[in-house]
């Protein structure tokens, strides 16, 4: 979702790894809620998402009408009785108010209310499947605003090659790109494990994989190298720790053994001095034995 902050080049080779024929199922990220999508600019919708916006796509608010917003008298009141009563449930329950009643076990236990479902269109001779995403936000295409169906200009040629939509419009669009394809959704709880088995979710989770390896990206934050190698080469890692010990243990000096010195061989101060006038004696070095003397 944080991929405001993919630079132009990691935007490149993302895209062109699906030219030469990856695939690539990725979120819808709207816009921030302090910017309205109807007046955004393109710097607006291309910091907001560099990767789709490129494509053509935008995210939008869903007109579908909430009901939630709705006044309701009787949610108010069971809202209001903790205050007074120890046992709202009970007391809306089993009141004398038939109408109570009614909403009260309406509220209690009918299920809330679930999203339209949309239709997968996948192909001119493949059956239409159902799907249902928990959006708030619709997807729109650039090629969809002329009449005559050609595709604008676009920085990249993509072609949309399936859609899923109701009657308040498109949450999910793949695109052609090269020899790959780009699959945009505008939630991905659909392949939860609650939600899988409905609907034909599993049929396109193996649609869209196949069996083909599959990668999930959740940052695009580069960790630091040093932890990137530990996390994918702790045997690299501890190899190169392992020789930098040896280098240090060769490279650093060291005292040999100690040895005490014997007593026995011990000189005194005479006998140093008698070693050292015969040294300079011998070497020549007659007037340095006498010139102290002469001064």
């Amino acid at each position: 979702k944080h991929r405001g902050m993919l630079t132009p080049n990691q935007v490149n080779t993302l895209l062109e790894w699906v030219q030469n024929g990856g695939e690539l199922v990725v979120e819808a990220r709207p816009l921030p809620s302090l910017i309205e999508a109807s007046d955004a600019s393109d710097a607006d919708w291309q910091d907001n998402d560099p990767l789709l916006f490129p494509l053509g796509i935008t995210v939008w608010d869903s007109p579908v009408p909430s009901e939630s917003i709705e006044e309701d008298p009787v949610r108010d009141l069971i809202m209001a009785l903790p205050v007074f009563v120890d046992s709202p449930l009970q007391y809306c329950l089993q009141s004398d108010n038939e109408e109570l009643r009614e909403g009260c076990a309406r509220l209690v236990c009918d299920a809330p209310p679930e999203p339209a479902p949309l239709g997968l269109h996948v192909g001119d001779n493949a059956p239409d499947r159902r799907v249902q995403l928990f959006s708030d936000y619709v997807i729109w295409h650039d090629s969809w605003d002329d009449e005559e169906g050609e595709t604008p200009h676009l920085e990249w040629p993509v072609e949309v090659t399936a859609y899923a939509d109701n009657d308040y419009g498109s949450q999910l669009v793949q695109l052609g790109l090269g020899s790959g394809q780009i699959s945009v959704l505008t939630d991905l709880s659909l392949w939860s494990n609650e939600r899988l088995l409905y609907f034909d979710h599993a049929w396109l989770l193996a649609w869209l994989t196949a069996d083909e390896p599959v990668w999930f990206v959740r940052s695009v934050a580069m960790p630091p190298l040093a932890q990137w190698l530990w996390l994918k080469a702790p045997a690299l890692g501890v190899a190169l720790l392992v020789l930098l010990a040896l280098w240090l243990w060769y490279r650093i000096p060291r005292q040999g053994p100690r040895q005490e010195a014997r007593d026995e061989h011990s000189r005194d101060y005479l006998q140093h001095l008698h070693a050292s006038g015969y040294f300079q004696w011998r070497t020549d070095q007659q007037a340095a034995l006498v010139e102290v003397l002469r001064e």
